[in-house]
């Protein structure tokens, strides 16, 4: 108690009020109580070593550090997972259009939507938990909640590494080889970013980097494999309207020879849709031709895959008949079902 003795004796002999001394010596951390006693002549005896907090309730004291509320804790958390989730189902679809596979411009639309209005709400709270960070710096997005998010994103990370090794070992799918690193990157993202937001007070600088970070990552990662992907939309899109101008154009053929019992000599005798140009090969096989804008691979290695039905024939044709592997023009041709043998022409009815 020296210390504060002496510092009150200095300040009544500079002349200062015995309140702004209690409020030089509270400002400085002092015990309200203690100072009190001082400024009144009490002696205060310090406490016995019985009285004093023990290591383990200082280090608890210590380790105590303020929350977001449970509410907006399990919100935020949430969300965040309803994003993640999301944001994986996107990062395949979209990475499979990238290399080839066939995924519809509908399909791939609604990817980038589920992605962006699950985004926007968790930013927007992530966003509010960073200012609140600004006055308050020790401030956690809640303990549990955090322990939660990283152990569930510790095994979506896990899972994403054993699929990236096994396909490196065997297959070599480059569609699923970008596909389980890009999950992989964005899961140890957020594991690294709640580690440090929750348990990271011993790296002050470092922790504020990386939450303040984290969005502007997050925006440029999905920035760039949406724009990607809205670029392959239209290319998508296209192809998609020409195979069904493809099959419409061929039934159209398949209806002029029913009739006429002969083809069209020439793609002006049948009003074909647009983008698609028509060639007689013989008295009973012709081609059909379009340009396409995309590549597409489809895999036969899937169980849902199987050979269109009449193979080579215009008798059963349907818009998954005309599949392109790259981009430019590609011809089908058909056999005509009317003219051949296997399919007789079927009598006119008057």
């Amino acid at each position: 108690m020296a210390e504060i003795k002496s510092f009150i004796a200095d300040a009544r002999s500079k002349g200062l009020s015995d309140e702004e001394i209690r409020s030089a010596l509270i400002a400085q951390d002092w015990d309200p109580a203690v100072v009190n006693a001082e400024l009144v002549g009490i002696s205060v005896p310090k406490p016995s070593s019985a009285t004093q907090p023990s290591a383990r309730t200082q280090a608890v004291a210590t380790d105590h550090h303020p929350s977001l509320s449970p509410l907006m804790a399990a919100i935020h958390h949430i969300l965040l997972w309803f994003f993640i989730g999301s944001s994986t189902v996107t990062i395949a679809g979209t990475v499979s259009s990238l290399f080839g596979t066939n995924v519809s411009s509908e399909a791939l639309a609604a990817m980038i939507a589920v992605t962006v209005v699950t985004f926007v709400p968790y930013a927007i709270l992530f966003l509010l938990y960073l200012l609140r960070m600004r006055k308050t710096p020790d401030l956690i997005p809640g303990k549990v909640w955090s322990i939660i998010t990283i152990c569930l994103h510790s095994i979506g990370a896990m899972i994403a590494a054993i699929t990236l090794i096994i396909n490196l070992i065997t297959v070599h799918e480059m569609t699923v080889t970008v596909s389980a690193a890009l999950i992989l990157v964005l899961d140890a993202l957020v594991i690294k970013v709640y580690a440090f937001a929750a348990f990271g007070m011993k790296f002050k600088h470092y922790r504020r980097f990386v939450t303040i970070a984290y969005l502007p990552v997050l925006i440029v990662f999905f920035g760039v494999l949406l724009s990607m992907s809205i670029f392959k939309l239209g290319p998508a899109q296209h192809d998609k309207q020409l195979r069904q101008s493809l099959e419409t154009s061929v039934h159209k053929i398949a209806d002029y020879t029913q009739k006429n019992k002969k083809l069209p000599a020439a793609g002006s005798d049948v009003s074909l849709e647009s983008g698609v140009r028509y060639e007689r090969l013989s008295d009973k096989t012709y081609k059909v031709c379009g340009t396409f804008q995309s590549t597409n691979e489809k895999n036969t290695s899937d169980f849902y895959y199987s050979e269109p039905a009449d193979q080579g024939t215009d008798a059963y044709v349907s818009d998954s008949d005309f599949d392109n592997a790259a981009t430019g023009e590609k011809c089908f041709e058909f056999t005509s079902a009317a003219l051949s043998e296997t399919h007789p022409v079927s009598p006119l009815v008057d």
